[in-house]
């Protein structure tokens, strides 16, 4: 379910930056998915609201390919 839903953001081209501030509770699936996602430019995982906002703000001044 969150592969599709986050595959249906990147079609729409919308950023999208999930905080979890103990990189520790990602696990399993989702922590490979996670960790994999955060190679490419639609959606990433970071442990401060700081440094996913500057990525959400670097990221909105980049062309939409």
């Amino acid at each position: 379910l969150a592969g599709a839903l986050l595959n249906k953001f990147k079609t729409h081209h919308i950023k999208i930056a999930l905080i979890i501030q103990d990189m520790g509770l990602l696990e399993g699936r989702f922590g490979e998915m996670a960790m994999e996602s955060n190679k490419g430019n639609e959606f990433r995982v970071y442990d401060s609201v700081q440094t996913a906002t500057e990525w959400i703000i670097q990221a909105a001044h980049e062309p939409v390919t």
